[in-house]
Formats: C-alpha cells, structure tokens, sequence
C-alpha cells in the first residue's frame, strides 16, 4: 500500500508540474519560497545533509514551476558541494544524494529541452540505483524517465516506462488499489495528452475489468453453490428430523395404544380382584362368625363340664375308682384349661403385649433353676446366656422357655439340658433349648405346633403346650420352631425381635 500510495502521488505531482509550466506563477508563493531558501541555506551550514537536501528538492519544485532555472542550477551547486564534502568525510559515496540531484537536474534539463545533459543525469540516477535498491525511488526514476522519453519524442521507451511504472502499481493485490493505478493513469495520460499511453491502459483497464468481472461472476458462482449445498444440507437435514419426528410420533401412538390396552386390562383385573376381595371378606366373615361360635360352643362346654368335674373330684375318698377318675379328671381339666387360653391367644394374636428392657442372664438364671426340679437325676443343666438387655414381656417369654425346658425333661432320661442365648444384632436375639433325650418322630414334627397334633394324653404334656408357645411368641414378634438339623436329641429355636 505504501508503494502504490507513493506511484500515486508521484503521478499527481508530475501532473501538477504540467500545469506549472502551463502557467509558471500561478502558484507562486515568494513569501513561501523565501522561507524554505532561509530553511536551506541553515541546514547547509550545519552540513546536514539530509535534511538540507530534502529542503533544496522542497526549492527546486517551486523554482522549476517558476522556470526560474540559473536559482535552481546555483542551488544544485551548493547541493553538490555538500554531498562531496559529505562523501570526503564519511569516505563512502551518497548515491541518494546524488540520485536527489540528479533527478533534480534532470526535470530542469527536460523542461530546458537539453537532451544530452538530461541523458546524462538520467545515466547518473540509473547509475545510482544500482547501488540504492529502493523501490520507492525506482518508481520516483521510472517517471522521470517516462517524462524525459516523451519530451524528447521517444514514444515507445517512454510508454515502455509507463508500463513498467503501471505494473508496479497493479502488483498490490487489493483490487480497489489496482483500479485506482488505472485511472490515476488515465488521468495522467489525458491531462498530459498522451494519446499512446491513453490508448494502452484503456486497452489494459478493459481487459483488466473484464478478468475482474469474470473473477467476481466466479465468486458469486461459487458463492452460490456453497450456498445451496448448504440449503441442500439443510434440506436433507431437516427431512431426516421429520423423519425422525414422525418415527417418534408412531412409536409413541402404539406406546400409548399399548398403554390404554394394558390400562383397559388393569381395569378389569382391578375389578376382578375387587370382587375377588369382596367375596373373600365376606368369606372371612363367615370363616369369623364360625370361628366365633365354635369358640362361644367350647367356652359352654367348658362351663358345663367344669362343674360336673369339681363334683366328682369332691367324692368321699373311700371311692373305689378314685385314683384312676382323678388322674384323668385332671388331664381333662388342664385339656380344657389350655383349649380356654389358646382360644383367648388366637383370638387377641394381633394385640402384642407390652414390653420393657429386661435383664436376659437374670432371667434366664431364674428360669433353669425352677425348672431344674423337675429333670431326672442325673441331667446336666446348662446356662449359656451373656449379660445383655433386651426389651420384650418378662411373663410371656418365661412361660415359653419354662414350658420348652419342662418338655425336655419330660423327654430326657440322661444328658443334659441347656440354654443359650445368642445376640444376631442390635434389635435380634435368639433363645436356643437343647437336649439329649428323645427327639420328636420326624414324620410328627410338622404337627407339634397344631392343636391336637400330639394326642399322648399326659398330666404333663397334653399336646397344647407348644401351639400355645407358637401364639405368645407372635404375640412378642417372634416364631419358634424345632431344629431339623440337629439329630442329638431335641433343639427348639426361638427368635424374637424386639
């Protein structure tokens, strides 16, 4: 950009010149031109090289606009007295310098009409660019070589450096810059009536127009294109959502066709069981008031059989079947007696008994030794319970392990009889009865917590002990049975959870 800005306003200034010499005091300031030959003449004191020849370029414009050329060959003078004073201190030659002056010389031969002394200068510039490589002074040489060819009637070379110069311009690659190139230089071209150059960069701008058009026509081409395989791509997308969309939109009907068949069918089934549910609470009721009257007929046997009992227990003791009468009158009693009180747990099973924290090795302690009494001699009794707490009913769980240490002495001849108690965790314990004796016939077991399941009728064991254990234990969140594995004797387990 900087380039072209330079070849631009290197053509505007030489433009500018030809209307100088159209009319050489138009623009004249002597006021201005005093100034800068003040400026000059100051810095040429100081030997300042650059800045004196920078100011005496800034002179010789308007001298040369002015054609006042004898002030314009002295001022070159003084210019080249300071550069060879400058060279001869330094000891390296000021080809810009000289360049500077060259130039200089050489706009003022070409408007003179000097054509060996301006081929001269232009040898000395061409000279010194060999050594100064700058683009921006090869553009400045360029036009000064255009302008001494086209003076001097050399159309060919000076359209030749035209070219040269237009090239330069156009090879910034910003298209609105390499428009301007051309009309700058049509421009010059017309005001400085060159009428080959005119025809060229016509000719060129065409062309170059033209390409630009087809480049443009290309871009929106391509522009399109990109545009509508971007619209194709969004085509195919959105009709691959709506293809999506509507597989979703099927697949949700037959959920939901499937959802109201399956609702339809938990409506019928709801019906069926609500009637199902109805029949069986109005069977349970059945079942209820049965249960109600067989236990209403049990209570008026027991109240009519109670007292016929207590009249033959009162006979004079002289009776000669009063041995045989009262043992089965109590057998009878304690039968019925045990039948009154699994009726009254059966029928208040889902009331649990109150519970408190009790000390278990106490109580466990208290109950061997009241039950030890009744163990054959012989017969090791075991207590094997640590010293915990657990909250349960005292009474309750006393007349269970009372009753399952009775059982076992009443089934054990030799051995021993033990009680452990075993902490599962925070809330869980287990009671463990173990014996020596007897155990229960396998094929019986299943029928040891059923009411008339044993039928040996005994004083001590009538057959009602363990179903009655089985409803107190339920009572106290817990369920007993008996150990199949165990083939020593007799294990009864009893968990409860408190």
């Amino acid at each position: 950009m900087k380039k072209t800005f330079l070849i631009l306003i290197c053509i505007s200034f030489y433009g500018l010149i030809l209307q100088g010499q159209t009319n050489p005091t138009s623009d004249l300031n002597p006021t201005g031109l005093n100034e800068l030959q003040r400026e000059f003449q100051e810095l040429f004191k100081q030997k300042d090289v650059l800045k004196a020849i920078e100011k005496g370029t800034q002179v010789s414009e308007i001298l040369l606009d002015g054609k006042r050329y004898k002030e314009a060959a002295s001022l070159y003078y003084q210019m080249d007295q300071l550069i060879y004073e400058d060279e001869k201190k330094t000891g390296k030659t000021n080809f810009r310098g000289r360049f500077q002056v060259a130039n200089e010389r050489l706009r003022m031969y070409t408007q003179e009409g000097k054509a060996e002394s301006s081929k001269t200068q232009l040898n000395v510039m061409h000279y010194c660019m060999n050594y100064l490589k700058d683009d921006n002074l090869t553009d400045k040489m360029l036009l000064t070589e255009a302008e001494y060819y086209h003076t001097f009637g050399m159309a060919n070379k000076s359209l030749e450096s035209y070219k040269k110069l237009l090239q330069r311009c156009l090879s910034s690659k910003n298209e609105d810059s390499r428009e301007d190139c051309y009309k700058d230089m049509l421009s010059y071209a017309e005001r400085k009536k060159i009428t080959p150059l005119t025809e060229t960069v016509q000719k060129l701008y065409v062309v170059w127009q033209d390409s630009v058009n087809m480049v443009k026509a290309a871009r929106e081409l391509e522009s399109l294109q990109q545009e509508h395989t971007v619209l194709q791509q969004d085509l195919q997308s959105k009709e691959k959502t709506i293809r999506n969309q509507k597989a979703i939109i099927v697949g949700l009907w037959i959920f939901i066709v499937i959802l109201i068949a399956a609702l339809v069918v938990l409506f019928f089934l709801l019906l069926k069981n609500m009637f199902q549910a109805k029949k069986l609470k109005h069977n349970l009721k059945m079942i209820n008031e049965s249960n109600a009257q067989k236990s209403h007929f049990i209570s008026n046997i027991n109240t009519q059989i109670t007292p016929a009992l207590e009249i033959i227990e009162n006979l004079p003791a002289n009776s000669f079947y009063e041995k045989n009468v009262r043992e089965n009158i109590d057998i009878l009693k304690k039968r019925v007696a045990d039948m009154q009180t699994y009726i009254y747990l059966e029928e208040s099973r889902e009331e649990p008994y109150p519970v408190q924290s009790i000390d278990i090795k106490q109580l466990c302690d208290g109950i061997m030794l009241s039950s030890r009494s009744n163990f054959k001699p012989g017969i090791e009794s075991v207590v094997s319970v640590p010293r915990v707490s657990i909250k349960t009913n005292a009474d309750a769980l006393e007349r269970i392990l009372s009753y399952l240490l009775n059982r076992s002495a009443l089934h054990t001849n030799s051995g021993k009889i033990s009680l452990e108690f075993k902490k599962r965790n925070a809330r869980t314990g287990q009671f463990i009865i173990t014996d020596t004796g007897t155990p229960p016939d396998p094929e019986k077991q299943e029928n040891l917590f059923k009411p008339f399941g044993e039928q040996d009728l005994t004083i001590d064991d009538d057959g009602w002990g363990l179903p009655i254990c089985q409803l107190i234990a339920y009572k106290l969140n817990g369920t007993i049975k008996v150990d199949t594995d165990y083939k020593k004797g007799t294990r009864f387990i009893l968990d409860l959870c408190s």
